[in-house]
């Protein structure tokens, strides 16, 4: 018998029993040799075995019999806990050496298992997390049998059997693995899986572990599985196989409700090897994907001016068949004079999913690079409120990834209602080399809302790190017969550091109307930024608004900001001439307005000629910031309002609300809050 106790300053204290026979002529050789570690310090270990990667203590019992150069078994009852995490084993272990391990014999309970500390062992893999089960492997070197039922808290469980052959210096080792995974989450045992739920069966067989070597086949089965992040798949299928670093897919099939994706071809897994990869995706009807659903019942009413579109159409068709049905009906009383029917766009509601999308393409070259193109189409689709009736889709990505990275989009879309707002059409054109965070490209956006009003945007574009900017070579606006077009590049800059800076943004109407902007306005420091506007007729904006009310004038503004994003020092004037809404003429106005310190200045007068027909000056506080606001932009604070008017004419009101009706005369008083 034996009780040893060590205590080190650099090792810390081991206490270690031991009760049996050790006979030491020829090695060592243990019979019913039981050693209780009370602790033993990892650390003396690494004295004998300095490449140890374990840290810690060791406590419980070992009962030993054998030797190390022969057979040695052991009944295990132990624990490690370390910087990685804790472990307990209970079984037995027994292990045949002549030089290299050649037999083992392993029938052992892990509750728990520290993966970290396995990951000691195997760097490359990753290991976290904890398991608990059963570990049982049995058989020589070159057929050992194992099975494994580990579950893991958080992360469901994998049962592992098969056989593994070891390898060695001129041999890789061969593995036959069949697995069964219950709500399985990878990433809850490996730092360098993807998180998932996982259901079904993955087999593999073939020989070497690495990626470069490694020559295998594996066939993947799941069903109610999905990645983080994404939908839950009825069922995929995956047979593949590998050699040397390429991967070979037979068949790759993945079913969600009514989508299906389908895989086959070639990948590199390393960048010696590549190949092609061929992806086709078919859904039938967006409605039975769940995951885009939302709880929202409420609705999208289509634009007034929409509405007002089909009712000109439809009056038009009623005319036309009258005048050519004119003369039969006359003679003979038939057919009847056509009703006038309106196809009106009934409002969509949010929660409304619907649509059929298709889409292929390829895949080209290995993981360290490759290129990419495809298409797609979409038709009759309806998401949360929007619609667009048809699309076609081409992309082409050269040299992914990385800073030379090429990406090509061309994207063609009709009948697309938006948030409310319906057009006919739009086509979008959109060209980048470079990272998706540095890089540089150009734009072109054409956006056609009927066939007498159409926009257009064409620009440059360059993302760095410290900038974003967005260069308008091209900016055209059509609506009736009025042309709004840029009269020089110009160009519009934001970054995280630096704020907001817009550079000779100028247009023209060719009739007087002028906008231009120039300055920035940054998150510190003191800032200059201009906007102009003279004679911008606001027809215009109802345009663009899709209203159908009939509004008119002449519309200008001069503001200068100064300051920062965050505290902006804003003043400027603001003029309305000619203006008129619903018909009825408003009268002409003029005002000024100023902002510091969370409070609005503004004071405004109306004309009729030379009459002057209300006076008003308004304090207001309100937060007008552009950057860094949070919660309401009207606050707590004192308000006021002094107003004084002669002869003000009332008949503008019921332009503005169907709640006043045949209001005449004028107003004459002084209104104080």
């Amino acid at each position: 018998d034996a009780d040893v106790e060590h205590a080190d300053l650099a090792t810390g204290r081991s206490h270690v029993l031991a009760a049996g026979e050790i006979l030491t002529a020829n090695g060592f050789y243990a019979r019913n040799f039981v050693l209780r570690f009370e602790p033993l310090q990892v650390a003396v270990l690494r004295t004998f075995q300095p490449t140890l990667p374990l840290d810690g203590v060791i406590t419980g019992s070992a009962t030993l019999n054998g030797t190390p150069k022969g057979r040695i078994s052991a009944v295990l009852d132990i624990a490690h806990a370390g910087s990685t995490g804790t472990s307990q084993f209970t079984g037995d272990a027994a292990a045949t050496f002549a030089d290299v391990l050649q037999q083992i014999d392993v029938n052992l309970r892990v509750q728990p298992l520290s993966l970290a500390t396995v990951g000691l062992f195997l760097p490359a893999a990753g290991l976290h997390g904890t398991g608990a089960g059963t570990i049982v492997a049995r058989g020589p070197r070159d057929d050992i049998q194992f099975t494994a039922d580990l579950a893991v808290p958080q992360g469901g469980s994998l049962i592992a059997r098969g056989g593994v052959a070891l390898g060695d210096s001129t041999r890789a080792t061969r593995y036959d693995i069949r697995s069964t995974l219950q709500r399985f989450d990878p990433s809850m045992i490996s730092t360098r899986a993807l998180a998932a739920q996982l259901n079904g069966t993955i087999n593999a067989t073939g020989r070497g572990t690495t990626l470069a070597a490694a020559v295998a086949s594996v066939d993947v089965a799941l069903a109610d599985s999905r990645l983080s992040g994404t939908p839950r798949t009825d069922s995929t299928r995956l047979v593949a196989h590998l050699d040397n670093g390429l991967a070979t897919i037979d068949r790759g099939h993945i079913r969600l409700a009514s989508a299906t994706g389908d895989l086959d071809g070639s990948f590199g897994l390393v960048q010696a090897r590549t190949g092609t990869l061929h992806y086709r995706v078919a859904i039938d009807t967006l409605s039975r994907v769940t995951q885009f659903a939302t709880q929202d019942t409420s609705v999208v009413h289509p634009r007034p001016a929409q509405q007002a579109r089909r009712f000109a159409e439809a009056r038009a068709d009623s005319i036309r068949i009258a005048r050519q049905t004119e003369v039969e009906r006359a003679a003979t009383g038939n057919p009847p004079e056509p009703a006038l029917k309106v196809d009106s766009l009934r409002p969509l509601p949010r929660d409304s999913v619907a649509g059929i999308v298709r889409a292929q393409g390829t895949l080209a070259g290995n993981i360290e690079k490759f290129d990419a193109d495809g298409t797609a189409t979409l038709r009759d689709v309806l998401f949360r409120g929007n619609q667009l009736q048809s699309g076609d889709v081409t992309y082409k990505v050269t040299n992914a990834p990385g800073a030379q990275m090429g990406v090509a989009l061309r994207a063609n879309l009709t009948g697309v209602r938006l948030t409310g707002f319906g057009f006919d059409s739009a086509h979008v054109a959109l060209n980048q080399t470079g990272g998706m965070s540095a890089g540089e490209g150009n734009f072109d956006l054409a956006i056609f809302q009927e066939p007498n009003r159409d926009y257009r945007i064409k620009s440059d574009f360059v993302l760095a790190q410290d900038r974003d900017e967005l260069r308008l070579t091209d900016l055209s606006l059509r609506l009736d017969s009025t042309l709004w077009r840029a009269t020089q590049p110009g160009a519009v800059a934001w970054a995280a550091s630096s704020g907001i800076g817009l550079r000779t943004i100028d247009l023209s109407n060719g009739h007087g109307g002028h906008i231009f902007a120039d300055g920035t306005l940054p998150k510190e420091g003191s800032g200059d930024l201009q906007i102009v506007i003279d004679a911008l007729q606001i027809g215009d904006i109802a345009a663009l608004l899709q209203d159908t009310l009939d509004t008119r004038g002449m519309l200008s503004l001069h503001t200068r900001v100064r300051g920062t994003a965050r505290e902006p020092l804003v003043s400027g004037t603001i003029a309305l001439d000619s203006a008129t809404r619903g018909g009825i003429r408003l009268p002409d106005m003029r005002g000024t307005f100023d902002y510091a310190a969370l409070q609005l200045t503004a004071s405004a007068q109306m004309f009729k000629d030379t009459q002057q027909l209300l006076n008003a000056e308004v304090k207001l506080p309100v937060d007008l910031a552009l950057s860094g606001h949070q919660g309401s932009r009207l606050l707590d604070g004192p308000l006021s309002v002094d107003a004084h008017m002669d002869s003000l004419p009332l008949a503008a009101l019921p332009s503005f609300t169907a709640a006043v009706q045949n209001v005449r005369g004028g107003v004459r008083g002084d209104i104080a809050v």
